[in-house]
């Protein structure tokens, strides 16, 4: 057998992993780069009685020869997956990853805690639910299916609940682990569950309109495609706040709330995305990525971010601009490894969009979207042309059977 050294990327890999394609669907949460280094090293060197474990040593080595070729390695592999998965945002992932990239680094992250929210009851956000499903769909079909919801239990209120309780309930739903926040989640036909954290405030009522259109989108089996995933449930939470806004609820408190709920999470997010989407790019052009890539663009990252006061430049400003270019690099290889990016593009993208939507708002606007979903052949081109990108200037293509019959070979 070759020592370490002596072996290439791919080979090293698979000592962990029969194929290269099973790096896409492993599972390595709470693991740095560090750790995953060191089960290579378990798996073989130990194994073969080879050099002793110098745990600094071997990281820093590994860290420096094959960091970067492991990101290119896992970029080709999203790349695939993007095709296999998404295919109109692979045949116009140019002006996708721009448009994401620019909507992230315009993004406002100041948070204002000054503003005490008012206390809303649930029966008050019951209230202000039904009305605007009321609006959103005057046939009142959503607004039966939400009072069934809760009827029925499909909405957990977890306040509602202590730990052994909650334990017991996903016991019983088979669910693994019960989640802590807003959301949405799908254990198979019949078995959905909107769960829901209330704050006894205004993002009551927006954070259950969000989930509850995900649950509408799965229990009438409309088909949206990945990069739209987000859209429909976030262009009506902000028009939830545009009716609030009506209802006569202070101003300056609906967007402290969005600010700090929404926008912030947003940019959480964004930190994650924005490496990714530059790697995209850089694979792209060159198809390979390397250290010196990203050298200067972290140092001028630095410099942006030192005069921000970000709690990114908290969590870095003690590092060098080298140790931080690994950093970032070790956070998107752990990233991509755990699949993150098909949660995460599609939060950006539809963010991106309901502000588009919402800023030409007018009486047509909520029919409109309202037509897309009944129509259950919802095209992402209709959809930017709609809410009013150029797509002839940004030469956006509608996807069609000829793109989809094209082989990934084509693209190497």
């Amino acid at each position: 057998m070759k020592s370490i050294d002596e072996m290439n990327l791919i080979e090293i890999f698979l000592i962990i992993f029969t194929k290269k394609y099973e790096l896409r669907y492993s599972s390595f949460d709470n693991i740095d780069l560090k750790d995953l280094f060191k089960k290579v090293y378990e798996f073989y060197c130990i194994d073969n009685k080879q050099i002793p474990y110098n745990e600094d040593f071997l990281y820093n080595w590994l860290k420096e020869k094959y960091s970067y070729k492991l990101l290119t390695q896992l970029l080709d592999l999203l790349l695939d997956e993007i095709l296999e998965k998404d295919k109109f945002m692979f045949y116009n992932l140019p002006w996708t990853i721009n448009i994401m990239y620019d909507f992230l680094n315009n993004c406002s992250t100041k948070i204002d805690n000054t503003i005490t929210y008012q206390y809303i009851s649930k029966k008050e956000t019951d209230t202000l639910v039904s009305e605007i499903l009321k609006i959103i769909d005057p046939s009142l079909e959503w607004l039966k299916i939400y009072e069934e919801c809760k009827k029925n239990n499909i909405i957990i209120y977890i306040n509602e609940y202590d730990d052994e309780q909650l334990k017991k309930f996903s016991n019983n739903i088979g669910f693994d682990k019960f989640p802590r926040e807003n959301k949405f989640i799908n254990l198979g036909p019949g078995k959905n569950y909107i769960i829901l954290d209330y704050k006894n405030n205004l993002d009551d009522t927006i954070s259950t309109i969000h989930e509850f259109i995900h649950y509408i989108i799965q229990i009438k089996s409309i088909k949206i495609p990945i990069l739209l995933n987000e859209f429909f449930p976030i262009f009506y939470e902000m028009h939830a706040l545009y009716f609030l806004k009506q209802q006569g609820y202070a101003l300056n408190e609906l967007i402290s709330l969005f600010q700090n709920e929404r926008i912030d999470d947003l940019c959480i997010i964004g930190f994650d995305l924005i490496p990714l989407f530059k790697y995209l790019k850089i694979f792209v052009e060159n198809k390979f990525v390397t250290f010196e890539d990203d050298f200067n663009y972290y140092i001028d990252l630095l410099e942006k971010i030192k005069l921000q006061d970000s709690r990114e430049f908290k969590k870095y400003k003690n590092l060098k601009p080298e140790d931080l270019v690994y950093k970032k690099c070790e956070k998107c290889i752990i990233s991509l490894l755990n699949n993150d990016f098909f949660e995460s593009y599609p939060y950006v993208m539809g963010a991106y969009l309901s502000f588009e939507a919402m800023s030409n708002f007018d009486k047509k606007t909520l029919v409109k979207i309202k037509k897309f979903l009944d129509s259950n052949n919802i095209d992402p081109y209709d959809i930017f042309k709609f809410v009013g990108c150029d797509v002839e200037k940004l030469e956006i293509k509608r996807v069609g059977e000829e793109e989809k019959i094209l082989q990934k070979e084509k693209r190497h």
